[in-house]
């Protein structure tokens, strides 16, 4: 279950990181508007965990052998979903936070932490599809004999 070989089709990556900013959205949507997203306060408490998940998404798409699927357009790849695991855990303890306890509001340090780390897994997955769309380029680019890390 954790680390299973599939083959998977590229166009359909992007399917898991479009729902998970959909729903992180809806986790979260209230403390963007509370800080008006556009603000120097919402840039300096998210950029942070936008940076560190882009680090930890390259590291991750970095360990992730891969190689070209038999059809057209898909890949073979060793993949983990702990990342997809530690996301919904965040989104679940910030709905707890928020509606079981008692409620939280949405300036206090709980919810700007627990939202923290929301951005920071989605920006990690989306970090980690978009090197991955990448590598899957590159060989294809040199007919699936050599794939090139960047990091």
């Amino acid at each position: 279950m954790f680390n299973n070989e599939k083959s998977r089709k590229v166009s359909m990556m992007w399917v898991r990181p479009a729902l998970m900013i959909y729903i992180s959205y809806a986790a979260i949507g209230d403390v963007f508007s509370v800080f008006n997203a556009t603000s120097l306060s919402a840039s300096i408490l998210f950029l942070p965990a936008i940076m560190i998940g882009c680090i930890i998404g390259l590291a991750r798409g970095t360990r992730v052998s891969i190689k070209l699927g038999e059809e057209s357009g898909t890949i073979v790849m060793k993949s983990s979903i702990i990342g997809l695991l530690i996301w919904g855990a965040m989104v679940v303890l910030r709905y707890v936070a928020e509606n079981v306890i008692g409620g939280i509001a949405d300036t206090s340090l709980v919810a700007i932490v627990l939202c923290s780390l929301i951005v920071l897994s989605l920006s990690s997955t989306i970090f980690y599809t978009g090197y991955l769309y990448f590598r899957y380029y590159r060989l294809l680019q040199n007919n699936g004999t050599k794939d090139y890390k960047v990091l």
